[in-house]
């Protein structure tokens, strides 16, 4: 075994011993949020422009001491299939929370809202979520499907992690429309911008190995992708996404209301990405006054249990009470 071989392998273990001594320093303090690390095979990088869901993929995964059962429709969304959709119903869009992660099929947001309100409205929620995009990347994809569905109604979730989200994905837009909604993605950014022989190595592990493995990998990715960006308040994107909603309800001749859907009371964050509950004010300022319904009201802020992991990601308790309190406002939107 020749020298370079020997340092190389030295170097390999003095960095895996730090990434592990790293992962169970903070464990304990980002178990809550295991449901982020949770891939399922369904996942693929082969979308359009980013990501998205397998078309017609069936799988089932345990986490939390529950079996999920994951399926997804003809055009990979969390659905029925699309011939069980009708046109002209209630188009739910947004990220992880929409989407259910870590929740049974029926217990989504979408699904439930669909329950609360079948006898008074008898309307179809479209659950369209898709974890880890942002109001940028959700227009990009409501622009590839909008005229299949011809919604009358969207309802469009946004989170205080959501432009962290955008402004990575603008430093990947090789071009922009004139909208600034980026026309070509760069999906090697990361590789060329960030070349390190660790980062290349973490990025491949396979965090559907095991939970330590994923909490690892999206620790150190995060961070790392995390500080060679600038803070959230330098974002050029942070009214992009939702702008471009609102052209496309016009367009596309659709009533669009959107949801501030907080990502926990604490306003915790997974890695240090500057105050959330300053960035949901900022997110507030693109959007009118009477143009959203704000579920951060005192019966969630007060009530932490509801937030056993996240609101409305691996708990069906917050879910369902996350309907009842914007019920009567959503009720209020689907009358006009």
């Amino acid at each position: 075994m020749n020298k370079k071989y020997k340092i190389s392998i030295l170097v390999l273990i003095i960095m895996s011993i730090s990434l592990i001594s790293l992962g169970f320093l903070k464990l304990s303090s980002y178990t809550r949020y295991r449901s982020y690390m949770m891939h399922p095979k369904c996942l693929v990088w082969s979308f359009k422009y980013q990501h998205g869901f397998r078309p017609n993929c069936k799988e089932t995964f345990f986490i939390e001491n529950r079996n999920i059962k994951f399926e997804t429709n003809e055009l990979g969304f969390r659905e029925r299939p699309i011939v069980e959709i009708k046109v002209g119903q209630v188009l739910v869009v947004g990220d992880s929370s929409i989407e259910g992660m870590g929740l049974q099929q029926n217990e989504t947001f979408p699904s439930v809202l669909e329950e609360k309100t079948k006898e008074k409205f008898s309307l179809q929620f479209i659950n369209s979520g898709l974890r880890r995009t942002s109001p940028i990347t959700q227009v990009i994809r409501v622009r590839y499907f909008i005229k299949k569905f011809k919604p009358k109604f969207v309802l469009w979730s946004l989170t205080e992690n959501d432009f962290d989200e955008d402004y990575y994905l603008m430093q990947k837009a090789e071009s922009v429309d004139k909208y600034g909604i980026p026309t070509k993605i760069n999906l090697d950014y990361w590789q060329k911008t960030n070349p390190s022989f660790l980062y290349e190595h973490i990025k491949k592990l396979d965090p559907s190995t095991n939970f330590y493995i994923a909490v690892l990998r999206h620790l150190y990715l995060s961070e790392h992708d995390h500080k060679s960006s600038k803070l959230w308040e330098d974002s050029p994107a942070l009214c992009e996404g939702i702008l471009e909603a609102k052209r496309m309800s016009e367009k596309y001749n659709f009533k669009l209301k959107f949801m501030i859907i907080p990502f926990s009371p604490e306003y915790v964050s997974l890695y240090d990405e500057g105050n959330l509950k300053q960035k949901m004010e900022r997110v507030i300022k693109c959007l009118d006054k009477d143009s959203y319904i704000d579920l951060r009201v005192p019966e969630i802020d007060k009530n932490s249990s509801l937030f056993q992991e996240d609101l409305m990601h691996l708990n069906y308790e917050g879910v369902k009470s996350s309907v009842d309190i914007m019920l009567p406002s959503i009720e209020e939107f689907l009358s006009q």
